[in-house]
């Protein structure tokens, strides 16, 4: 690279040349994780010395993420089990990481969680476990601003549950993406999801969070509410909470999502005083805290 600009400095104009530089499976023998850093530092020095780079990949942590259309996926035509020409795949829209995960191994399926990420600008995310735990977010930054403490370019991102943090090849591939990241769930999915983000070199407390408090029925974004809310949930949604103890899978986490949905809407319809938002205060000063770590 550094041959490459010298070229392209200091020769005379007639002669000029712009350098084009190739290489080939820069992945070789690196971790995801150096994977992933070393494709943005290719990035970072075509984009500082005007060079063009040509990488040649079977990783998808080397992928470009912040310009998708600098990625191309080429594959072979197989004609009566015979290879034919070479034809370039189609990777555009929300979607174009979806043909490189087929073509690289990884379940294309296993990416839908995780596009408002890809098609975030941002750089620095709150991951929260679904769209309530985001509504919550959003109604403390405009409600409860004093509560809420997060810079305001930090973008707050549902995952779509526990499920998307245990494929941790496809949440590294995520997380390769971005410049800082906290990921919270619920304290009852705890266990399940705990080992692996630290597999991947995440910590409490620095990376993620349990949310919850650990008492029964409050392992959850719901057990930081005031026990006022709570209780007025609970009286007015008895079949919802009587169907909690259901053997019926189906009924109970029917139930669960209805008193979540009813436990959102007395939150936003309540002035509460922020003495009564202690528990709320105490998750986003955690998080505020891990963003201002350097």
């Amino acid at each position: 690279m550094l041959e490459a600009n010298r070229i392209r400095t200091t020769q005379a104009d007639a002669n000029r040349l712009t350098p084009v530089v190739i290489v080939e499976e820069p992945e070789s023998f690196l971790h995801p994780s150096a994977q992933a850093e070393f494709g943005k530092v290719l990035n970072n020095l075509a984009d500082d010395f005007g060079i063009q780079i040509l990488a040649t990949t079977h990783s998808p942590y080397m992928l470009n993420q912040t310009n998708p259309h600098a990625n191309l996926l080429l594959e072979r035509h197989v004609y009566r089990k015979r290879l034919k020409e070479t034809r370039r795949v189609e990777t555009e829209g929300d979607d174009w990481m979806l043909p490189f995960a087929d073509n690289l191994g990884v379940v294309a399926g296993e990416f839908i969680p995780w596009k408002k990420i890809v098609s975030s600008p941002n750089s620095k995310i709150v991951l929260v476990e679904g769209d309530i735990d985001v509504e919550y977010f959003a109604l403390l930054k405009n409600k409860y601003p004093n509560i809420y403490q997060l810079p305001d370019e930090i973008e707050v991102v549902g995952y779509g549950g526990k499920d998307a943090l245990k494929n941790t090849q496809v949440l590294q591939f995520m997380l390769s993406r971005l410049e800082r990241v906290f990921i919270t769930f619920d304290l009852d999915v705890e266990k399940e999801v705990k080992g692996k983000l630290e597999s991947i070199g995440l910590s409490d407390g620095a990376n993620f969070c349990a949310v919850g408090v650990d008492k029964p029925g409050k392992e959850c974004i719901e057990g930081l509410l005031p026990d006022s809310i709570l209780k007025a949930v609970y009286s007015e949604n008895v079949d919802d909470v009587a169907a909690l103890g259901s053997t019926h899978s189906g009924a109970k986490k029917s139930a669960k999502s209805n008193l979540k949905k009813a436990a959102l809407a007395k939150f936003r319809a309540t002035d509460l005083e922020e003495a009564d938002l202690a528990e709320m205060k105490k998750l986003m000063s955690k998080i505020a805290k891990a963003f201002t770590r350097s």
